[in-house]
């Protein structure tokens, strides 16, 4: 008997190590495939990954952002290295916004998978006018666990992005910004100066969706 407890501890604890060793993949809750799209509640109606190439050893992608009528709303470039994605920058279909690009690119995925993962940057937002405006980003995970979405629940990660002008020129995403994410699906809330949303439906290769 004695030797079946040992043995059952000595289980135990060689899964808790491996669980331990397993590193935490942030892409895992932004998953970003060819084809991949998310209906939303809200201004942004419709994501979808519209192109995918790999460059220098990175994976770059282009995601499209509808609005209920198919009208484009913007389009914003993604990169990941590592277990990480970052947003390049995006532009818009209103002429008078110019295209923004991020010199370094800013964190999109969640940070960490601890609540209080914190990580502070300086970014350059250069616009293709010319401009820039130099800008302090703050990504914080706030929740870890069970994320609330109308009347059901589900694991996932809320991390808040808060953007600073640290010149006199004004940032183009100044204010504070906030993701849920739910792993292997990717965002299904979103809440930002310009609007917020729920998901609806997310058409990915694993057919998951939330209705």
């Amino acid at each position: 008997m004695k030797r079946r407890v040992v043995i059952g501890v000595v289980g135990c604890l060689c899964i808790s190590i491996l669980q331990c060793c397993r590193s935490f993949s942030s892409a895992d809750y932004f998953p970003l495939r060819l084809g991949f799209s998310w209906q939303y509640r809200g201004l942004i109606h419709s994501v979808t990954v519209s192109e995918v190439h790999r460059y220098e050893n990175e994976d770059h992608f282009t995601v499209m952002m509808n609005d209920s009528s198919g009208n484009v709303l913007c389009k914003e470039k993604y990169v990941r290295r590592g277990k990480q994605i970052y947003w390049k920058s995006f532009s818009t279909a209103i002429a008078t916004i110019p295209n923004i690009y991020f010199e370094p690119a800013i964190p999109i995925s969640p940070i960490g998978n601890k609540i209080g993962d914190t990580q502070t940057l300086s970014i350059v937002e250069r616009r293709d006018i010319g401009s820039a405006c130099h800008v302090r980003v703050t990504c914080t995970i706030e929740e870890v666990g069970r994320l609330q979405m109308g009347i059901d629940n589900f694991e996932g990660i809320k991390m808040h992005i808060k953007y600073e002008c640290i010149d006199e020129a004004r940032s183009m995403l100044e204010g504070d910004t906030y993701y849920w994410y739910v792993k292997n699906i990717g965002i299904v809330k979103y809440s930002m100066p310009s609007g917020e949303g729920e998901l609806r439906i997310a058409r990915l290769e694993q057919n998951l969706s939330l209705q």
